[in-house]
This record gives structure tokens, sequence and C-alpha cells, in this order.
């Protein structure tokens, strides 16, 4: 999991996110490893959301953005099995 930290900014590229921090967590094993268990996938999302929660102040959890996205290891799943 990449967990980018990030201050919104209005310039004349209109971004509005600037990237100030980026961590990298990973848990072992990989969620593709519990495809035929969604309830422990659900576990290990949780876990990682967990580890986000430490490091976003709790003042901004509200307006801070959350995004999940696959991984290689599920890219290489069946599309039914990614669906699950």
């Amino acid at each position: 999991m990449f967990i980018n930290l990030c201050t919104s900014v209005d310039n004349e590229n209109g971004d509005t996110f600037v990237l100030k921090n980026e961590i990298f967590k990973e848990l072992k094993p990989g969620l593709s490893s519990f495809v035929n268990d969604i309830s422990k996938a659900a576990e290990q999302i949780n876990n990682l959301l967990k580890i986000a929660d430490q490091e976003v102040s709790r003042f901004k959890h509200r307006s801070t953005p959350l995004v999940l996205r696959a991984t290689a290891g599920l890219r290489l799943l069946s599309e039914t099995k990614q669906k699950l």
C-alpha cells in the first residue's frame, strides 16, 4: 500500500494536490491469497486502513480522499475472481 500525503493547492497548472510524502507499507500474504475467503481479504484491507489511519491526522479523516487500487497479484486473477 502506498500512502500519499498531499497538500491541497490551486495553481496555474490546475493541480489541486502536491505530494509532500509517500509511505509504502506491505502486508503478507497479499490479497490474491484470499481469493476464496472474502472475509480474510476484508480483514487484510482493514489492517492496511489501520496503518493509513495512523498516518493521517484524525482532524483530516473526513476530508481525506481514499483510493483503493488493485495490486499486480489481483490483476493476475480471473475477471470473475477479481469481482468478488
